[in-house]
């Protein structure tokens, strides 16, 4: 599996690389010819699914470039991207602590500063 993931994350890294670059226009009707989007019954295999990730990302514009500004977001933080990536993996359930535990703890942080922030005084869970 270590191959696997050495191979998703060299596509993640040519992804970021080229952040500040937008990819050549192409039309659905291109897209759809380059890249196999077909869902086929006896599924994939692992080069092929790597493979149209490639692709995928290649004909994706950055939103994370700081070139990039939108009212809602602009850039990337490293440690966000990072946090993200390995909530992903952990792919942990926070509907009980038994489930969650550190997770659950780290969300009532969040929730308390959040609820401090605009000033209220009691407050519950998200």
């Amino acid at each position: 599996m270590s191959d696997f993931y050495d191979r998703i994350l060299d596509i993640a890294r040519e992804f970021m690389d080229r952040e500040d670059e937008l990819p050549p226009f192409r039309s659905p009707t291109q897209l759809h010819q380059q890249i196999d989007l077909r869902l086929k019954p006896e599924g994939r295999s692992v080069d092929e699914v790597l493979h149209n990730l490639r692709e995928v990302m290649l004909a994706t514009p950055s939103s994370s470039s700081h070139r990039f500004l939108n009212q809602l977001f602009g850039g990337r933080e490293e440690v966000a991207v990072g946090a993200e990536m390995l909530a992903a993996v952990a792919n942990t359930s926070m509907y009980t602590y038994k489930a969650g535990a550190v997770q659950i703890l780290i969300e009532n942080e969040v929730v308390a500063r959040l609820a401090s922030i605009v000033g209220y005084e009691s407050y519950e869970g998200i």
